[in-house]
């Protein structure tokens, strides 16, 4: 990735599971997060500093990724309103029962595995409070990954179809 951060989907028009790409380099797909053979069926551009989201269909399997000009026919802009509390201090706290119940743990910092915090990763319900943090599925960095801005999510399973986070880091704004 040349520049910026985008979220790919392997679902066409924005669904199915998210795979954040920040600037660097990937290899291959496995280094994205993919799994073996998935394929990107459409792309979303975040521009936090123009508090906008880009979105640009995609359907190409390639991993170098030709950024989107506004001149290209399927290029459109869709304002996305960002809270300036997205802006504040990364504060995220992950509870082990639904409707923000039970034992919880708050966040400010990347955690690469919340296992080794003594947590369980068994996580039912989540309040992002400040910043915009990306969860994924296990420890180090592994599995299904979500972008999430200040919210209450009472359900994680309900809302994520996933049954914990293993991992978790504020996105760089």
């Amino acid at each position: 990735m040349l520049q910026d951060t985008w979220v790919a989907y392997d679902g066409e028009n924005f669904t199915g599971n998210q795979y954040v790409l920040e600037e660097g380099h990937y290899p291959c797909l496995s280094a994205m997060g993919c799994p073996p053979g998935a394929t990107f069926k459409s792309l979303r551009f975040i521009d936090v500093e123009a508090s906008l989201i880009r979105q640009n269909p995609c359907t190409s399997k390639q991993l170098n990724i030709r950024l989107p000009q506004p001149s290209d026919p399927q290029h459109y802009v869709h304002n996305f309103p960002v809270p300036m509390k997205e802006f504040s201090e990364p504060t995220i706290i992950l509870f082990e029962r639904e409707d923000f119940k039970g034992k919880k743990i708050e966040l400010n910092a990347e955690t690469i595995n919340l296992r080794s915090l003594g947590f369980s990763t068994q996580i039912r319900s989540v309040q992002v409070i400040g910043g915009i943090w990306v969860t994924y599925e296990y420890g180090n960095y592994r599995g299904l990954q979500f972008l999430l801005s200040p919210a209450e999510v009472p359900n994680w399973y309900e809302f994520s179809g996933c049954r914990q986070i293993g991992s978790l880091r504020p996105f760089v704004q």
